[in-house]
């Protein structure tokens, strides 16, 4: 096998890997604390704290999806040099 087809297999088995960031769970936990918080009158004061949960979760979930890049581009660099060969 070539490095190349060694590249391409590992870009999908990371990708298979990194899908998993967005079934991360975040409902049955908003849904838990929101109604903690509301029961306690305390809901406005939740609702920004897990505005901030979502927003930092998003930024995980793309942080997570970014690591395929590393296979991509060694994958565009091994197809430069045997396109040069």
């Amino acid at each position: 096998m070539s490095k190349l087809f060694d590249l391409e297999c590992a870009l999908t088995e990371s990708r298979g890997i990194t899908k998993n960031a967005k079934y991360i769970d975040l409902m049955e936990i908003t849904s838990r604390l929101s109604g903690l918080a509301d029961h306690h009158g305390l809901l406005e004061d939740m609702d920004d704290y897990l505005d901030n949960v979502t927003m930092h979760l998003n930024k995980l979930q793309s942080a997570i999806f970014q690591c395929d890049e590393v296979f991509e581009f060694a994958i565009t660099k091994q197809s430069l040099l045997e396109d040069e060969s």
